[in-house]
């Protein structure tokens, strides 16, 4: 981009014609310290497929709207409008310098993909890994005798009442659905990309392709993932699920460790968060466990 985009504070005051585009212009510009529209415009990607989804605050966001108006407010409802906000925000600039569609397009299509999937990021964020990965994970990776073992619903009648109250579902059920796992096998972290969704009664079944080759597993390799099914209903094909993944002998994996959600296109921006941070994939091949 070579044009001086430094009139920012004009493209701002011409997009919050309205108390809630006000306070959204007000949230990019704190999440990115924008000064200037070329930094505006290399943002909105960033705010879009990382901000709102990981660290946005929509709590205190209604909080302060309400102080402007009474309207009943909705997460999918807000977040449809942010995006088009920022498609807005990236068309004005675009049209105000001249700019060659190669200097705005990775900004625009970002706009036009968040519509659908901010909402159910957002969601997701907040909720994964859900039960069955938690009663997995609480199975596995809780010493039978170590702290905290007492809250452990696979030990004690306090932690199946303490599981049921949090997530709102019978232990028996969970239980059930779990008979089959057979032995937990090795583990590995990385990205995993949601190619196909399964939807049953009880619970839906997620293809992950393997996105980064690790030791045990390759390149364009395929996992089968349980997931509640409320939150299955807010997956989408192309939906990024990084985190610390266990295998099975069942051929299922679970989620040991969740670390963030996005859709693909966002993928590259927590990725490079990741390896800012020095975080690495690994894979642990140590003996199966039997089943107690």
């Amino acid at each position: 981009m070579t044009q001086d985009l430094d009139d920012w504070r004009t493209v701002h005051g011409s997009l919050a014609d309205t108390a809630q585009n006000q306070l959204w212009l007000d949230v990019f510009e704190a999440a990115y310290d924008i000064n200037d529209c070329r930094q505006a415009l290399l943002s909105v990607p960033a705010f879009l497929g990382h901000f709102l989804i990981r660290d946005f605050d929509y709590e205190g966001f209604q909080q302060v709207l309400s102080e402007e108006d009474d309207l009943e407010r909705s997460l999918d409802a807000d977040m449809q409008a942010v995006a088009s906000l920022m498609l807005r925000l990236v068309l004005t600039i675009a049209k105000t310098h001249g700019l060659p569609l190669e200097d705005w397009q990775e900004a625009n299509a970002a706009c036009g993909k968040a519509v659908r999937s901010l909402p159910a990021c957002y969601r997701l964020q907040r909720q994964l890994p859900g039960a069955l990965n938690d009663a997995r994970a609480l199975r596995w990776l809780e010493a039978e005798d170590g702290p905290g073992s007492s809250l452990n619903p696979w030990n004690t009648d306090e932690g199946r009442e303490l599981f049921e109250d949090r997530h709102q579902v019978l232990w028996s059920d969970v239980k059930a659905l779990l008979a089959k796992d057979g032995c937990a096998l090795g583990s590995f972290s990385g990205p995993l990309l949601v190619l196909e969704l399964v939807h049953l009664p009880a619970l839906s079944i997620a293809h992950l392709q393997v996105l980064h080759a690790c030791a045990a597993l390759s390149q364009g390799d395929v996992v089968l993932w349980e997931v509640d099914a409320g939150i299955g209903s807010l997956l989408q094909e192309g939906f990024v699920i990084h985190g610390q993944w266990r295998q099975l002998e069942s051929e299922f994996c679970f989620l040991s460790a969740f670390d963030w959600i996005c859709p693909d296109w966002a993928r590259g921006l927590s990725e490079q968060e990741l390896t800012d941070e020095g975080h690495t994939q690994h894979v642990d091949l140590g003996a199966p466990e039997s089943l107690s």
